[in-house]
């Protein structure tokens, strides 16, 4: 009975249509935004609480929700051999969960933990590439959030992150492991590619 129905992208905005009947002409996108990531002063303390600044550091953020796809960041970690650069994993799913017996994770990943937005924005300021292969978003705020925090950002090609990541972001196939893997491994060679990203986002 809604004179408006209001949502944050296309895409939402076709599910919605898809599966409740909503009629497009009720329909309004109003995106969002990632800047309210600025609003709050950076706690560079956590860099140094987890040694943080010796060497280029890639940046996930970890979650039990099924549409996050974390359990896809761990085995692409597995497939890279001793990488130049750390992985830092931030939020309250510890990557232990993911194992399933499968031994320890690889000495270059650091687990840090639930993060303050703080300290999730000083993370963001100072990782060389943020990695978010969600294989479901309705509209997807973390990537732009690193955008607005000049970090180069790597995100699935489905959903709504292609709309709202547009040419500022690389692509991977969230089923694939070894394809995250390999636009990781592509992006963190690639100094010039990086500060593209940067600007682009």
């Amino acid at each position: 009975q809604a004179r408006r129905v209001l949502t944050v992208s296309q895409f939402s905005a076709g599910q919605l249509q898809q599966y409740f009947g909503v009629n497009p002409a009720k329909i309004r996108v109003l995106k969002e935004g990632g800047e309210h990531v600025l609003t709050i002063p950076a706690d560079n303390a956590i860099l140094q609480k987890h040694n943080l600044s010796q060497r280029p550091y890639l940046l996930a953020v970890s979650s039990l929700s099924p549409n996050k796809n974390f359990g896809a960041v761990i085995d692409a970690i597995r497939l890279m051999d001793k990488p130049d650069f750390d992985f830092v994993i931030a939020g309250g799913a510890n990557p232990a969960v993911f194992n399933q017996g499968l031994g320890e994770l690889p000495s270059f990943v650091k687990y840090v933990g639930r993060v303050t937005d703080a300290e999730l924005r000083a993370l963001y300021e100072h990782a060389a590439l943020f990695v978010y292969p969600s294989l479901y978003e309705g509209f997807g705020l973390p990537p732009l959030e690193a955008m607005n925090c000049g970090c180069p950002v790597l995100v699935s090609k489905v959903a709504s992150l292609p709309e709202v990541c547009g040419d500022a972001a690389i692509y991977c196939d969230p089923h694939s492991p070894a394809d995250i893997a390999q636009q990781i491994t592509r992006i963190m060679a690639d100094a010039a590619l990086q500060a593209q990203l940067r600007a682009a986002g």
